[in-house]
C-alpha cells in the first residue's frame, strides 16, 4: 500500500457539491412507490477524479488519512486597478475568498466524493483530519489536495 503523502493540484474552477435532487421523472415512469435520488454533479465529480488519476496510489489507502485541501478562485476584475497603464492587485483586496461561491464543507465533499470514485481510498470516512482554506489567487483556478496517511506518522500507535 501507498504509505507515503500525496501532493497535488487540480486545475478548474472549484466546484461544490449541490443537493440530491428527487427524480420525480423516473418515479413516474417505472410507477415506483419511492423517489429515487439523482445526483446534479455525478459527470463532474467522474470529471475531477479522472484529472486527479495521474496522481492517484498503486492501492487504495485504507488507513487513518489526514486531508489539506485549499480551493484557489480566480480573483475579481474589481481586485485589480491600474497605474500607469499597468495592471497591480490593490492594497485591500481581500487573500480569503467569501462570498459568491459554494460553503468550503460543500467543496470539500465535492472532492472526497470524487476522490473516492477515482479510488484513491476505499472510503471517505477514513479522513480524521483536514485543513481547509478558501483563496483567492491571481493565477488559475485550482484546487491543491494533499493526502497525508497518519499511520507513517506514528500517530495511531498502540
Amino acid at each position: 500500500m501507498g504509505t507515503e503523502a500525496i501532493k497535488f493540484t487540480v486545475m478548474g474552477n472549484p466546484i461544490p457539491q449541490p443537493r440530491v435532487v428527487d427524480d420525480t421523472r423516473k418515479q413516474r415512469k417505472y410507477n415506483l412507490s419511492y423517489m429515487p435520488k439523482f445526483d446534479p454533479a455525478a459527470k463532474k465529480k467522474v470529471n475531477f477524479g479522472l484529472k486527479a488519476l495521474v496522481h492517484r496510489p498503486d492501492t487504495p489507502f485504507n488507513c487513518p488519512l489526514e486531508v489539506n485541501i485549499t480551493f484557489c478562485f480566480k480573483r475579481p476584475d474589481g481586485h485589480y486597478g491600474r497605474q500607469n497603464g499597468q495592471p497591480y492587485l490593490k492594497p485591500d483586496s481581500p487573500e480569503w475568498h467569501t462570498t459568491k461561491t459554494g460553503d468550503i464543507d460543500n467543496l470539500d465533499k465535492f472532492v472526497l466524493d470524487s476522490l473516492t470514485g477515482a479510488n484513491f481510498w476505499t472510503d471517505d470516512k477514513l479522513v480524521c483530519r483536514q485543513r481547509l482554506e478558501k483563496r483567492y489567487t491571481c493565477k488559475l483556478p485550482c484546487t491543491e489536495i494533499e493526502i497525508i496517511p497518519l499511520e507513517e506518522k506514528g500517530l495511531f500507535d498502540e
